[in-house]
């Protein structure tokens, strides 16, 4: 009962050129798009910081305005991209790993005497890689082609980074469209799971994007290179992979209730305010340190230790991963919950206790938040090696105060 398009579907050459001019598109439009242009984080091997152009959002609603058109044109209709997903799976897996060639090339173009070899980038308050040991010096060429050589290559405004991270965004959005546009074509109509689920996918999307001059200020962009991890990442894991739970959703013979959503939402609304909140008082902190948030005043110092990082030294991550978690409900619920426990319109509808109930649900939308656990889980022990290295005695320090490093009074 479950569409998920992903068997015994050959390569189409014409959806790789498809997909490769869809790519084109988003990379000619971050070109061209207006956008304001701030200073950022990370700094060139001056100490001056790099300067970006935020135009994501409007680039954004530029492409959907144009596949829209194209649509009520009769060109092409909107649920092509979700119909031949298999083929575009393919060519996304084939266009990332040419692109990460080229990355590799790229940075190796560049003299080793030049190139940062520590475990981050130089920032406006850490103008000197702050890791002495300089690990990508002794990566050989496999772990180069994986990891990356370069932290922030650029064209001027044209950041390669960020173009990355827009190109996987703006896919990820139009794949939710294209379902959306299926299942109303199949069913004739949009039942609330998919609903509240394009609606929670498509803020994730659109606030992201929004708040472009906080995402540079974050790991992504100071601790993280251009390699096959991030390149080939952006242009097929991350949009093909992050929208696996609309899969259970388009053919789904079931539904569920508008409370089930109104909780669902609410849960995905719960991560969202502590991952933003606790993103956003980060962010605050770095540009106006002197300014309270959410009327949260630092009482001086480097590092945050009230508000949400008074809570746990990741907590921003426990909120990706509760997101994800409501994310992953809808699809899960229209497949495996049974029919009684579908219609009840109380809280306890969320959770079920019977074995069966667990395994008789699809695990695909699962995928997604598990996904997090293991992303994140390893990414926080990179934060406290580089956080360690940046701010010595200062972190030990906080590590006694916040002892919590994700989820509170647990771990």
């Amino acid at each position: 009962n479950m569409a998920v398009p992903l068997i015994d579907v050959p390569v189409d050459l014409g959806v790789a050129v498809a997909l490769a001019l869809f790519y084109g598109l988003i990379c000619h439009l971050y070109a061209i798009t207006p956008g304001r242009i701030i200073a950022g984080y990370v700094t060139d091997a001056s100490g001056k910081p790099l300067k970006y152009r935020l135009n994501g959002l409007a680039t954004l609603v530029v492409v959907l305005s144009i596949v829209l058109f194209l649509h009520f044109r009769g060109t092409i209709h909107i649920a092509w991209l979700y119909r031949n997903f298999t083929q575009a799976v393919f060519a996304a897996v084939v266009i990332g790993l040419i692109a990460s060639v080229a990355a590799l090339l790229w940075g190796l173009s560049t003299p080793i005497e030049k190139r940062n070899n520590a475990r981050r980038a130089n920032t406006i308050d850490h103008p000197n890689a702050v890791d002495h040991q300089q690990p990508a010096k002794s990566w050989n060429l496999l772990e180069q082609f994986y990891y990356g050589l370069d932290f922030n290559p650029r064209a001027g405004l044209y950041d390669i980074k960020m173009l990355l991270y827009l190109i996987g965004a703006v896919t990820l959005e139009t794949i939710i469209l294209s379902a959306v546009a299926e299942h109303y074509t199949v069913n004739g109509s949009i039942s609330v799971a998919m609903l509240v689920y394009a609606s929670m996918m498509t803020w994730f999307v659109v606030e992201y994007l929004f708040h472009e001059f906080v995402h540079i200020y974050t790991f992504d962009f100071f601790a993280e290179r251009i390699g096959f991890k991030l390149v080939w990442g952006c242009l097929a894991f991350y949009p093909f992979f992050y929208s696996i739970g609309v899969h259970a959703l388009v053919n789904a013979p079931t539904d569920i209730s508008t409370t089930q959503a109104v909780l669902i939402a609410a849960l995905f609304l719960l991560g969202w305010v502590i991952t933003r909140g606790a993103n956003n008082q980060k962010y605050y902190f770095k540009v106006a340190p002197e300014q309270p948030y959410f009327g949260f005043k630092q009482p001086g110092g480097k590092i945050l230790l009230c508000g949400w990082w008074g809570v746990a030294r990741h907590f921003n991550y426990l909120g990706e991963i509760i997101q994800a978690a409501a994310l992953a409900l809808p699809g899960w619920l229209v497949t495996g919950m049974p029919k009684s426990c579908r219609d009840r319109r109380v809280g306890i509808v969320l959770v079920s206790l019977r074995f069966s109930s667990l395994t008789q649900g699809s695990i695909l939308p699962w995928l997604y938040p598990i996904y997090y656990v293991a992303l994140l889980s390893s990414r926080q022990i990179e934060d406290e090696r580089i956080c360690a290295a940046k701010y010595g005695t200062v972190w030990h320090g906080y590590i006694a105060a916040v002892p919590y490093r994700i989820l509170p009074y647990v771990w």
